[in-house]
């Protein structure tokens, strides 16, 4: 598997593609400046009412796109011709950026899955089994990335973690996912975790390098370059990483 992955340390990776004004996070401008970069791309995904899966962080359109409503709850209709962050830039279903990508690049791709895990990772398999760029998928829910150890072990995957500030979690929720607990579940082939936090990591996974540990999300060039001191690498957003002083 490791051969697999190599890319993952050796990459610059670029948060929800290489945003700015223009091509706003997650858009087809963004990954198509990622592209050009020569970056990795990492990307979340989203599923509708409909079972479309789509390219999209939150789980209420309200920030990207001034529509108060859960995604969930729209079917793809409804959401395509919004606009995102007030630009020409609109939703991508996850199936046209896979045609854009095509290989060019890596792709880190994170399933946003707070609920049953089952369906929306099977419509996410279904689209990538026969994609023939290098790939990972990863999630914040052990859960969902069980889902691949069961039914798709061949593919790369990684487990998401941090500190879980802010969200609506229980206390003993909090302290199973940010100290791994559950990676009996997930059997990741990398851990991603947050930067800030980085200092917190289990300890059985620190100072080996059987897996990866990778951080998130730097976005000035000192956080990047403190994050590289503790782990092989870092998702950066914000600045143009080829430009480090």
């Amino acid at each position: 598997m490791s051969e697999k992955i190599g890319w993952l340390t050796n990459m610059y990776i670029a948060h929800r593609g290489f945003h700015n004004g223009e091509s706003p996070e997650n858009s087809v401008g963004s990954f198509e400046s990622a592209i050009k970069e020569g970056f990795a791309i990492e990307l979340d995904l989203q599923v509708t009412k409909d079972n479309k899966v789509v390219v999209f962080h939150d789980e209420n359109l309200e920030r990207m796109t001034g529509l108060n409503k859960n995604i969930r709850e729209c079917t793809y209709r409804e959401i395509s011709t919004l606009k995102l962050l007030e630009t020409e830039e609109m939703i991508p279903l996850f199936s046209d950026i896979l045609e854009l990508v095509n290989g060019k690049v890596p792709l880190m791709v994170e399933l946003k899955n707070k609920r049953k895990v089952g369906n929306f990772e099977k419509y996410t398999y279904e689209l990538l089994k026969h994609y023939k760029g290098e790939f990972v998928i990863q999630s914040f829910n052990p859960y969902s990335v069980g889902w691949f150890v069961q039914n798709a072990p061949h593919i790369p995957r990684g487990q998401l973690s941090g500190s879980f500030n802010g969200e609506r979690l229980s206390f003993y929720k909090k302290i199973i996912l940010s100290n791994l607990l559950l990676n009996n579940v997930s059997q990741p082939h990398f851990i991603n975790y947050e930067i800030d936090y980085l200092h917190k990591l289990p300890m059985r996974y620190k100072n080996q390098r059987e897996i990866p540990i990778l951080g998130w999300t730097a976005k000035s060039e000192e956080k990047y370059k403190q994050a590289l001191k503790v782990c092989q690498n870092v998702v950066f957003e914000g600045f143009n990483p080829l430009y480090l002083n």
